[in-house]
């Protein structure tokens, strides 16, 4: 999990602040202190943090999308979808799902 890690804490030579917490991919310091601990309990909740949202962001773009399609439209409604047709298998938003079943 070490290659999906945003955030390290790493040395320094300040003589106030021991370590830094960095984000790796820009090599930007996010915060110095004076206590280890407190620098690894705040890269470990930001990783946690960036985890979570690349998890979501991933669920987002996996999760289906309502087929609502009707003339007056361009182009389906693609909304999250959070109700399937039986009949059908077709899924669509709530809004498009009360449309299709009146």
């Amino acid at each position: 999990m070490a290659a999906n890690h945003k955030f390290l804490v790493h040395p320094t030579t300040n003589e106030v602040f021991s370590c830094d917490v960095v984000e790796t991919k820009t090599n930007q310091t996010i915060s110095q202190h004076k206590n280890l601990r407190l620098a690894l309990d705040k890269a470990e909740r930001l990783n946690v943090e960036a985890a979570a949202t690349a998890l979501l962001r991933e669920v987002r773009e996996e999760a289906p999308r309502c087929g609502y399609e009707d003339y007056r439209y361009p182009s389906p409604c693609s909304a999250p979808a959070t109700v399937t047709d039986i009949e059908t298998g077709c899924t669509f938003c709530a809004t498009h799902f009360w449309e299709v079943i009146l």
